[in-house]
């Protein structure tokens, strides 16, 4: 981020355009002129409107992690798990 931009306050809005792409239902009477059943396709536009502040000094500042704290699967190993293990195999 650019260190002029770090203490700006205020509204920041644009729009986001998505075109979903659908297959068509078998005996659909949605076809082309030649009779070729084709995809369905949508557009959206959203708009999307944020509040924007300016960035807190290092102190108040809160990392989230929304993953640290999770447990892999039962048979699936770490790379620390790995490395232990090859340790104990030499």
């Amino acid at each position: 981020m650019a260190q002029k931009a770090a203490g700006w306050d205020g509204i920041a809005e644009g729009h986001v355009e998505l075109t979903v792409v659908s297959p068509v239902e078998r005996g659909s009477v949605d076809n082309d002129d030649d009779g070729i059943e084709t995809e369905q396709e949508s557009v959206v536009k959203l708009l999307v409107k944020v509040k924007v502040i300016p960035v807190p000094p290092r102190e108040k500042r809160i990392l989230w992690d929304q993953f640290h704290n999770l447990r892999y699967p039962p048979g699936e190993c770490s790379p620390l798990c790995m490395s232990g293990l090859q340790a104990k195999l030499k």
